[in-house]
C-alpha cells in the first residue's frame, strides 16, 4: 500500500487537515483526507496517473454525495496561484459526469 503524505503548511492543507475523515484499517485507526480533498491534490499534481485517477474516482462515485460547492470555491482560489487548470479540468469532470 501506498501512503502519501502532506506536510500541512499552505491554507488548502490545513482545511484539508480540518475536514479529514477518521478510518479504521485492521484495528488501526488512522485519518484520510474527504473525497474531494482528495481530488483536488490529484488535479494539482496533475501527473497522468493522477488525472487517471480523477476519472475514476468520479466514475466509481457517480451516485455518491459530492461536495461540488465546496470543490468549486477551493478550485477556483487556485485560479489566482496561477494554476487556472485545476479549476478548469474539474469544471471539465462535473460536466463530463453531469455533477
Amino acid at each position: 500500500m501506498r501512503i502519501d503524505f502532506s506536510a500541512g503548511i499552505s491554507e488548502f492543507d490545513k482545511s484539508v487537515i480540518r475536514r479529514r475523515k477518521r478510518v479504521k484499517f485492521k484495528n488501526t485507526n488512522f485519518y484520510v483526507c474527504s473525497f474531494e480533498d482528495l481530488i483536488l491534490y490529484k488535479l494539482i499534481a496533475a501527473r497522468p496517473q493522477d488525472i487517471a485517477d480523477v476519472e475514476k474516482l468520479f466514475q466509481l462515485n457517480r451516485d455518491g454525495e459530492i461536495d461540488k460547492v465546496y470543490l468549486l470555491k477551493v478550485a477556483k482560489q487556485f485560479i489566482d496561484l496561477e494554476r487556472s487548470d485545476v479549476f478548469e479540468k474539474l469544471n471539465e469532470y462535473l460536466q463530463q459526469f453531469h455533477l
